[in-house]
């Protein structure tokens, strides 16, 4: 129910043809939720052949093989291609990521979609006063990797400057950003 209301706040409709690079997929189970609701849901899920393994599972259990692709790629040199997508959905892969890093995959991601296409970050966003959980896994992703929490304002600054047109905090975790 959560990931369905992810792509709803989102402005995620399944009523035309919909496809969706899920970058870092992991299990995938966040599009493959969508993916069950219509038959118009396509799915790529980009990751390392041994995760997208288990998300190929996944799809299988969830009965949406048939509209599932998987990609094995490295996120930083992957080629995502010139408007091949409606939505592309970015989980918590962003924390371990400098900002050159992020920049470069939204980039990517900003050609990939298509006119008008949907980018849908999926991860805690930090605040000037952080929270518990937000100051852990701040603690947690330095502690294994340098990584941090990005604020919603770092994100915004980010994909504005590439050129997304509207970008929207929908939660305390999750935004949209408008080709």
């Amino acid at each position: 129910p959560k990931s369905l209301e992810m792509w709803k706040a989102a402005g995620i409709t399944t009523e035309r043809p919909l496809r969706i690079l899920d970058i870092a997929c992991g299990c995938a189970i966040k599009s493959f939720a969508l993916a069950q609701t219509s038959p118009n849901v396509h799915v790529t899920c980009l990751d390392s052949p041994d995760v997208l393994e288990v998300a190929s599972h996944l799809a299988g259990r969830m009965a949406v093989s048939a509209q599932a692709a998987f990609f094995p790629a490295d996120l930083f040199s992957a080629n995502l291609g010139a408007e091949g997508f409606d939505a592309v959905l970015v989980g918590q892969i962003t924390h371990y990521l400098t900002a050159e890093q992020n920049r470069d995959l939204f980039r990517r991601i900003h050609s990939a979609l298509t006119e008008h296409g949907t980018l849908v970050i999926d991860c805690p966003m930090s605040k000037e006063t952080p929270t518990e959980s937000s100051a852990f896994l701040t603690l947690f992703l330095w502690a294994n990797g340098g990584g941090t929490a990005h604020s919603f304002e770092m994100y915004k600054s980010w994909l504005e400057e590439i050129g997304f047109q509207t970008v929207t905090q929908l939660s305390e975790r999750w935004l949209s950003a408008q080709k």
